[in-house]
């Protein structure tokens, strides 16, 4: 990670821990109790928005209650040599929490049109 800032900011040692740890697509999927999975998760450089390459998006990816799954990871967009910090935590009903701008956000995932259908059978 040599030549490498956050925002500007020297790397703590703390990011490169992270960095170190195997990637974040390779801890995929999460499973939940009630069916709910997430398959990937995509990180965003915070520099220019392009999405950063799975393989340089690495951390942990912990289970610590039966709900919450919760991603602790740094990214490298190798365009940018930015390095990103996420700190989310993945929903078993499909929400996304973060902390950005110093306060927590919710953010909804996408349902495929597969699990639009699955929802819409289980209504009916």
């Amino acid at each position: 990670m040599a030549n490498c800032s956050i925002n500007k900011k020297p790397l703590t040692t703390r990011h490169e821990e992270l960095f170190a740890m195997p990637t974040i697509s390779s801890q995929m999927p999460v499973k939940f109790n009630n069916g709910c999975s997430w398959a990937e998760f995509d990180g965003y450089c915070s520099e220019c928005g392009n999405k950063i390459d799975d393989s340089m998006v690495r951390g942990s990816l912990s289970k610590p209650f039966a709900h919450v799954a919760v991603i602790d990871a740094v990214g490298v967009c190798k365009p940018c040599r930015v390095l990103t910090v996420f700190y989310n935590r993945l929903h078993d009903d499909m929400r996304i929490t973060a902390i950005k701008d110093g306060k927590w956000c919710t953010w909804e995932a996408e349902l495929t049109l597969i699990e639009r259908l699955k929802n819409w059978l289980l209504t009916k």
